[in-house]
């Protein structure tokens, strides 16, 4: 007799809710700042048809592969709250950190006057 399988959910943590706009923006804004551009990727992007001045201007970063949970510590230590800043989240040891599965180029997101709603 074959037994049906059985619906197995698992509980969700429960998420924050979103912070609003100028937080978001605040915190984005210092990570940014304490971030750099990689060579590589920025001959990608000018490769791609953008200017020195746009990358510059756009602020686009490369997302480090470590060390992101001292760089949220530093956030956190300047005062900021990271609590609801979509890409942040608690290890599993209860540190903030930023997502980092790859290396990459952090991509600025903003809004009509210019904040920056993501990244």
């Amino acid at each position: 007799m074959v037994r049906p399988k059985k619906n197995i959910v698992e509980k969700q943590k429960e998420e924050c809710p979103l912070a609003d706009i100028e937080s978001r923006n605040s915190v984005y804004t210092a990570l940014l700042d304490k971030l750099s551009l990689a060579a590589d990727h920025k001959e990608n992007l000018m490769n791609r048809g953008l200017t020195e001045q746009d990358v510059e201007l756009l602020e686009y970063k490369t997302t480090p592969v470590v060390g992101m949970s001292a760089i949220a510590k530093q956030l956190q230590s300047d005062g900021l709250h990271l609590a609801g800043v979509p890409g942040f989240y608690r290890d599993k040891s209860g540190a903030w950190t930023f997502i980092h599965e790859k290396r990459g180029i952090l991509i600025p997101v903003r809004d009509r006057i210019g904040r920056i709603q993501g990244l």
